[in-house]
């Protein structure tokens, strides 16, 4: 088990602290199942890392990532991503953690 370090945008605090957030997808692996990371004084565990097309995570996972609704989840792709933008066929790489609290 190793530390990683993961960003988040503040405006995901919240949602990864109440346990809503427990998804998020990125264009590159950020870790390994086990993997711990910090996120607003509290500590994740990576549980699954897996590949899946960005419009599956839109349209059918955008609740894990914190969203309530998949139109928000696009706008905050496009916001964090503003080159290459929101493309539904892009592989991402998907990271489900749990807030560990031992």
């Amino acid at each position: 088990m190793t530390e990683v370090k993961i960003p988040f945008k503040s405006e995901f605090k919240e949602a990864m602290l109440t346990d809503v957030k427990t998804w998020t997808s990125r264009t590159r692996r950020m870790g390994w199942n086990g993997d711990t990371f910090l996120a607003f004084g509290a500590t994740f565990e990576i549980r699954a890392l897996f590949q899946m097309r960005l419009g599956v995570v839109a349209h059918h996972h955008h609740v894990e990532e914190g969203f309530t609704n998949t139109e928000a989840f696009i706008d905050c792709w496009r916001r964090i991503h503003p080159r290459k933008g929101y493309v539904p066929e892009q592989l991402v790489w998907v990271h489900v953690f749990k807030r560990r609290r031992d």
